[in-house]
């Protein structure tokens, strides 16, 4: 079985996911077992831009799953390589970046969980790697996200599920993979005191 497939939640499971997110009240999440103060399924639901893409239930389930994992992974970083990861950039994938677009859209409760989950304001920085100038850094944080990924969860980072989805919200023809180019004219975080580390740096150091 293929990594992509082991990552694939049962119709069964997703369904009663489904149900249960959208019994939920408001400002209970029930999806990425972290108790964020706002659920995302209704407010995924209720997104124009999600809507007019067309994001099945199951889909937007399993992006808000792997939002989760993001923040988890960023919790993650801090607490297990606090030394080494302070200043390392984070670059979402496309679906992943949505949800948490979703998420800032309930500030109270985006500001709230950050501060419970990591201590800081997670912040991000919209559109960066429109400029040409920004694509090798934009790479180097994928790729580092990457990494990180898969030594965290044993599992592809690329979800390519998603990239139908992607391309017609962008307006451009599917790719093969969901891959870096999620990140071309999204965003990046950067945590706390904006220190970078070099890429080959921040993998050794999340691995030793």
């Amino acid at each position: 079985m293929s990594k992509h497939s082991q990552q694939q939640r049962s119709n069964n499971d997703l369904h009663a996911l489904v149900a249960k997110a959208a019994a939920a009240p408001r400002n209970v999440d029930v999806v990425t077992g972290l108790t964020l103060g706002v659920n995302l399924f209704d407010s995924a639901k209720r997104c124009e831009n999600i809507s007019r893409v067309g994001w099945t239930d199951e889909q937007i389930i399993v992006a808000i799953e792997r939002y989760g994992k993001f923040l988890n992974l960023v919790r993650h970083l801090r607490s297990e390589h606090a030394d080494r990861s302070a200043g390392t950039p984070i670059s979402p994938t496309w679906e992943i970046d949505e949800i948490w677009h979703l998420h800032m859209l309930s500030p109270v409760a985006y500001w709230k969980d950050c501060r419970k989950f990591f201590g800081f304001l997670l912040d991000h920085d919209g559109g960066f790697g429109k400029q040409d100038s920004e694509v090798p850094a934009l790479k180097v944080a994928y790729f580092n996200t990457e990494r990180f990924w898969r030594s965290l969860y044993s599992e592809d980072y690329a979800a390519p599920e998603f990239s139908q989805l992607r391309a017609k919200a962008l307006g451009k023809a599917p790719e093969a993979h969901n891959c870096w180019h999620d990140c071309q004219d999204r965003c990046w975080h950067a945590c706390s005191d904006g220190v970078v580390l070099d890429g080959l740096f921040a993998v050794e150091a999340l691995s030793a």
